[in-house]
């Protein structure tokens, strides 16, 4: 019974494409007309850090393969992008490209080995990883300047222009996301997060999807990453420490896995916390950590999943309910 649940949790809902198209355009159409710069800063993090979070949700809430790795990804993008324009003079496009292509190629060099351990030895490897990217950020100075960081870097343009272009970049990556949903892709995805062996019977590579989806979530936190670098213009290696991964893992599973707009959820509601409470940013890990306890203690299956709770409490209610009145009139 348990790892039916547990299967119908990864199934999540389906998202209609068009529905989040429609829903980021007036967002940043009202946002670029309405929202004071300030909510404009807040709403530009809360899109990007939805990036990792989604690639997280394909790997661990469809696939089943935690990570605890990804603000090495993340890292990555940032600096890539960094050093090809402020070193080489690449354009800021140009930049995210190559971030892209280091972090891909990273993915996969790394993946092919780490995905063949599972569960928490796999989380452990991946955290091993995002060490050992942040020690190099830190001591190849000759390369990344060490702990001093780099800045300079060109500006993604002003708050408006920052929040419109980012929000874009998350929307249309939600779109492409609600489609694989739909297809055959995630299909194969839940298959493999439901079982691999049986997937492997049907002739599908276990190995190879993992290793392919690993790669995709490391290109959305590049992604990320190179809108980090070219937002705040200036990087450092403690941006990209185990904490950055962490949260990325509480925003998936605040948000819901095995849904398309977990990542997103998570995103705003984390990104909600620092920006309502900003008088107590001190005890922002520990609001963080309320807020995945009780998450956990009371939706396991996340923000998205509060609804379907709701019916599923009703439905029982309404059962005991009429159980209880066939007892009273059969007596």
């Amino acid at each position: 019974m348990e790892e039916k649940k547990a299967s119908a949790s990864r199934r999540g809902v389906h998202v209609d494409p068009l529905a989040i198209a429609v829903t980021g355009v007036a967002v940043i159409t009202i946002g670029w007309f309405f929202f004071p710069p300030y909510w404009l800063t807040v709403g530009t993090i809360m899109a990007m850090y939805s990036l990792p979070a989604l690639g997280l949700l394909l790997l661990l809430g469809y696939a089943g393969q935690p990570s605890f790795g990804h603000a090495a990804f993340f890292g990555l993008g940032a600096y890539a992008s960094a050093l090809a324009t402020t070193r080489l003079g690449w354009p800021s496009l140009a930049g995210a490209g190559l971030g892209i292509a280091v972090s891909a190629i990273a993915a996969f060099i790394v993946g092919m080995p780490l995905l063949r351990v599972r569960g928490h030895y796999l989380a452990i490897a991946t955290l091993a990883l995002a060490i050992i990217v942040q020690g190099l950020f830190e001591n190849l100075t000759w390369l990344t300047n060490g702990v001093a960081g780099i800045g300079r870097i060109p500006s993604l343009g002003d708050t408006d222009v920052a929040f419109a272009i980012t929000l874009g970049i998350a929307t249309a990556t939600y779109v492409v996301a609600a489609i694989i949903d739909h297809g055959r892709v995630g299909t194969i995805l839940r298959a493999l997060g439901d079982d691999e062996i049986a997937m492997a019977s049907c002739g599908i590579s276990p190995v190879i999807v993992k290793t392919s989806v690993f790669v995709v979530s490391a290109i959305l936190a590049s992604v990320a990453g190179s809108i980090y670098a070219h937002y705040l213009t200036y990087i450092s290696p403690e941006s990209f420490d185990v904490n950055a991964s962490v949260l990325f893992v509480t925003m998936m599973i605040i948000g819901g896995t095995g849904r398309v707009w977990a990542g997103l959820i998570g995103a705003v509601v984390i990104g909600a916390i620092p920006a309502m409470l900003s008088d107590y940013s001190s005890y922002s890990a520990l609001l963080y950590g309320i807020a995945i306890i009780a998450v956990l203690l009371f939706f396991p299956n996340g923000m998205l999943g509060i609804g379907q709770q709701i019916r599923a409490s009703l439905r029982s209610f309404r059962r005991r309910g009429t159980a209880e009145s066939a007892d009273s009139i059969s007596k």
